[in-house]
């Protein structure tokens, strides 16, 4: 049986995460903070929905921020 995506809700929001990386190599607090009450926002349009699978995007910011800054986010 298969199965087709159906896309129910796009959105996205630009918090420029890695504006601060780039020059110091972690996440600024004001970016991180911006994030989160985007990703927030994010959560209620899926729970809106009732969907069981999402996709999150970041750009290279989460891979270039020094290792350990962004342990523990999003869990909990």
């Amino acid at each position: 049986m298969w199965r087709t995506i159906e896309d129910l809700h796009e959105d996205r929001e630009v918090t420029r995460l890695g504006a601060s990386v780039f020059e110091s190599g972690i996440v600024s607090p004001e970016a991180m903070a911006a994030t989160l009450q985007a990703l927030k926002r994010f959560q209620r349009a899926v729970q809106l929905y009732g969907v069981d699978q999402i996709r999150v995007v970041a750009t290279s910011a989460m891979r270039d921020a020094r290792k350990g800054q962004l342990s523990g986010v999003g869990k909990g």
